[in-house]
């Protein structure tokens, strides 16, 4: 192992240190760069409400005397996220969860490895129009996320409002399983999903 190599692998420990008490996941496989006696390291996000905890980490690691400091890199997915972690363009990727990053690594044969975790940011309901999720009317449509997992985490999020009951073999998120809209059983609103 080189000198540049032992260097960006004390400085992700030194990151770990602080994350790990901040609570947030991280994957890696590259690692950063160095400059004038400080080591940057960058961790790709996918979500600009991110970057407060990532500014209380480069506090955290001045405070220290850490000579480490986190280089936020903003994607417009996690696919990409994946991707420039991937390629060495990042050194961590901190946007997921083991659901989507599982199925990533199964069908794109990353070779990732989970150094930390964190949370999972939790999907809200929106909307310009109601007050409250009662007041949805027969027919209104709701917009959730296009992805596998997502999609089915905002499925499940209609179900626990009570809009919404999907087939219980089809919701297994511990294991992978996320429902899909034709796992919906029940819909008295007909809502357009």
């Amino acid at each position: 192992m080189n000198t540049e190599h032992r260097i960006r692998r004390k400085a992700i420990a030194a990151i770990l240190a602080v994350v790990s008490a901040a609570g947030l996941a991280v994957s890696t496989s590259a690692c950063g760069s160095s400059s004038a006696g400080t080591t940057t390291v960058k961790v790709a996000l996918t979500t600009a409400t991110d970057e407060p905890l990532w500014k209380l980490v480069n506090q955290n690691l001045e405070k220290s005397g850490s000579k480490v400091r986190v280089k936020t890199v903003a994607m417009k997915s996690a696919v990409l996220g994946n991707q420039a972690l991937a390629s060495g363009d990042v050194d961590l990727s901190a946007q997921q969860h083991y659901a989507f990053l599982n199925g990533e690594i199964k069908s794109k044969k990353y070779k990732f490895t989970v150094i930390g975790e964190s949370y999972i940011s939790p999907l809200n309901i929106y909307s310009n129009s109601i007050k409250k999720i009662s007041q949805l009317k027969k027919d209104d449509k709701v917009l959730i996320p296009n992805d596998v997992t997502n999609g089915g985490r905002a499925l499940i999020v209609l179900q626990e409002a009570g809009v919404i009951k999907i087939d219980p073999k089809k919701n297994d998120p511990a294991n992978g399983v996320y429902p899909a809209q034709e796992d919906i059983i029940s819909n008295p609103k007909n809502i357009q999903i």
